[in-house]
């Protein structure tokens, strides 16, 4: 009987996520995977990184799977790329973080010694680009806007 194996996957620079059909042998299918790119371009996965995340599989099952593999599961909300994942993400109480990112960065700045030209533009900055990224990925209650 031949292997079959169907994935999906996404990349962003070092970041690899794989998406499949949950089951034992496509799990043991990816490590085997992922050891031959090893041996073939010496290049190991970081064991401190890698990760496994459920989507509609028991908690037990993942946590099984995680160990035999020796990866930690992931829980949802996780942040990725300094945006929350997971969780009902378009509520008004989801973006106080992103918030409190903003005051943060520029109570930090205010301790530097900057020119006004350079203090309009960290603020342009920080003020126009951060919440435009959080708000290209998950829609924005009203309220907020």
């Amino acid at each position: 009987m031949g292997l079959y194996l169907h994935l999906s996957h996404l990349f962003y620079a070092d970041d690899v996520v794989i998406i499949g059909h949950w089951s034992y042998s496509n799990i043991d299918t990816i490590v085997q995977v992922l050891e031959c790119f090893y041996r073939a371009s010496g290049l190991r996965i970081n064991l401190n990184k890698r990760k496994l995340i459920r989507i509609l599989v028991a908690n037990v099952i993942v946590g099984q799977a995680a160990t035999k593999i020796g990866y930690v599961t992931l829980k949802v909300p996780f942040s990725y790329l300094g945006s929350k994942v997971g969780g009902l993400m378009s509520r008004g109480e989801s973006l106080n973080e992103i918030l409190n990112n903003l005051v943060a960065r520029l109570s930090n700045w205010k301790m530097k010694t900057l020119s006004v030209g350079g203090s309009l533009m960290l603020l342009k900055l920080v003020l126009g680009l951060m919440p435009i990224y959080h708000m290209s990925l998950f829609k924005v209650p009203m309220k907020v806007l």
